[in-house]
């Protein structure tokens, strides 16, 4: 046998071919005493899918003791998806052949045959009805938190915080909540080979918003739409709403809230969703006749259109008692009493912004915003509106809720002047501390007009500053003067007396001031026992 020479190099690659070679073979041998994945459809939870299976059984759980909750109605829950944050992976359809994720995302499953169509029943998402806005100002009691956010406990007898004053502006409406639920359960159309959403997706339309959007107005124009800053939703038993609380017992009421076991929220915009509600005796609502159906709008009906009879929205309630308040309705409507709602189609929400500036005139409008529930849907499965397959949230078209000026918190009217020293006096008014304080002060050219000083009548140190420098006092007439000030921004202007003194808006401010003090009637006392005082 002749044995061939190698040289060292060709010795080097003939070993380098066996070593592969070997390693080949013993990975074949390996791949088949081992299942691939797609052989194995109870694959093994990886760390990943565990933590997801995790996260799915804590959701639960918080939804099992939420339900267990004496403060908590049962009726679908509003909650805010924020659309920057990024969605949970459970929510998202996958492969039906991964076991942790099945029961959040089984829709795959449930569609039948991959040439079934889902025809996306829920879109597009009703608009809001009855649609809006008021105007309002009061107090708010502030809240003592610690670093860890929580409320502090306040011992008896203990200072409480004083109160804040507000402006806010209220937007109110009706979500149409029977007529979205209908289309979940709309049927589906065998013969074209149609189905409805299945059900584990519908369940995720039981989340919605409230989206709220403004922009200034003023004789110039209008400014660009921006969101309302700080939108949440919160459930009304965890916040308190306090701009109806009389002054007298705002410390009472500061106390109350300070327990450790309460939660609120203060100066932050807020939503509040209010559930569905459960049918109550009551008059049959009013109906559009069938040869025309309009959109109800409120205080009525709107202009005729097609689609039949439709419900008509209750009233909006008022935002509350005790503080000052004037609706603006879209519709031309005023705002009904403070009662539920008799009518179950609708469910109630209300929005207080509560960053709004006094002597500013703003637009809003609404809309409502609802988890898409195809979003992420399995692409082997059809669908009727298949570029919602990468939208994560749908909304309704955006509807006016209407226009409004927020009243000032401060006036000053000038009512006389003196030659002799070149003043002029004086009357400011603020409101404060849930109502309106005053005080006179003299102003000379070259001083500003106001100053932190005791208030009449109250006694309370306010802080009357107006930020307006007087430049000059002019007579211009028999017992008319004219006084020159420098605004706050720099600009001129100038006021007169006479013109002050007839203004309404000083007559309307001063009657609003003397009737805090007026003393309430009390009934006639009976022989023996002396009647009793006002205050």
């Amino acid at each position: 046998m002749k044995v061939k020479n190698l040289n060292p190099m060709e010795r080097h690659v003939e070993k380098i071919v066996l070593g592969v070679a070997v390693a080949g073979a013993g990975y074949l041998a390996y791949a088949g005493l081992q299942p691939t994945k797609l052989d194995n459809p109870d694959i093994e939870v990886t760390a990943v899918e565990s933590k997801i299976e995790q996260a799915v059984a804590s959701v639960e759980a918080s939804a099992k003791r939420l339900e267990n909750t004496p403060l908590v109605r049962k009726a679908p829950v509003n909650v805010n998806i924020d659309p920057n944050t990024r969605l949970p992976k459970e929510l998202i359809v996958q492969a039906p052949r991964f076991a942790p994720l099945q029961r959040s995302a089984s829709a795959a499953t449930q569609a039948g045959p991959q040439d079934t169509t889902i025809v996306l029943t829920p879109y597009p998402v009703p608009a809001p009805v009855n649609v809006e806005v008021t105007v309002g100002r009061g107090v708010i009691i502030p809240g003592q938190k610690g670093p860890d956010g929580q409320p502090i406990a306040v011992a008896p007898g203990a200072l409480a915080p004083e109160p804040l004053d507000v402006n806010f502006a209220r937007i109110a409406g009706y979500f149409p909540e029977s007529e979205f639920r209908a289309m979940l359960t709309r049927e589906g159309n065998p013969a074209q080979k149609t189905k409805p959403l299945p059900q584990d997706r519908q369940q995720l339309l039981a989340y919605y918003r409230v989206e709220v959007e403004r922009r200034t107005r003023s004789v110039t124009g209008v400014g660009q739409w921006q969101p309302v800053a700080a939108t949440k939703a919160v459930p009304p038993q965890q916040s308190f709403d306090l701009t109806g609380v009389p002054y007298e017992q705002a410390r009472e009421v500061a106390l109350l809230l300070q327990r450790p076991e309460v939660v609120h929220n203060t100066l932050q915009p807020t939503f509040y969703a209010d559930v569905m509600l459960p049918p109550v005796p009551a008059a049959p609502a009013r109906a559009v006749p069938a040869g025309g159906g309009g959109r109800p709008v409120a205080g009525g009906v709107g202009a005729p259109g097609v689609g039949g009879a439709r419900p008509v929205a209750p009233a909006i309630p008022p935002a509350g008692e005790g503080f000052e308040s004037s609706p603006v309705a879209a519709g031309g409507g005023a705002p009904g009493s403070l009662t539920p709602s008799a009518n179950p189609a609708y469910s109630l929400f209300w929005f207080f912004d509560e960053t709004v500036v006094p002597g500013e005139a703003y637009e809003y409008r609404t809309r409502v915003v609802m988890f898409n529930p195809t979003y992420g849907f399995d692409p082997r499965i059809g669908l009727d509106k298949d570029e919602l397959r990468s939208k994560p949230f749908i909304a309704s078209n955006w509807v006016a809720a209407g226009n409004v000026e927020i009243k000032g918190n401060l006036h000053f009217f000038f009512s006389s002047s003196s030659m002799s020293n070149n003043s002029a006096s004086v009357r400011i008014y603020k409101f404060t501390l849930g109502r309106w304080q005053a005080a006179d002060f003299s102003a000379n050219p070259g001083s500003v007009v106001g100053t932190t000083a005791r208030a009449t009548r109250t006694g309370l140190t306010v802080d009357f500053s107006t930020g307006y420098t007087v430049v000059d006092v002019i007579p211009v007439g028999s017992g008319n003067f004219r006084v020159v000030l420098l605004s706050p921004s720099g600009e001129l202007v100038s006021r007169t007396t006479g013109a002050d003194q007839a203004s309404s808006d000083r007559r309307e401010i001063d009657d609003e001031f003397n009737k805090q003090f007026k003393t309430p009637k009390t009934p006639a006392a009976k022989a023996g026992n002396p009647g009793a005082e006002g205050f």
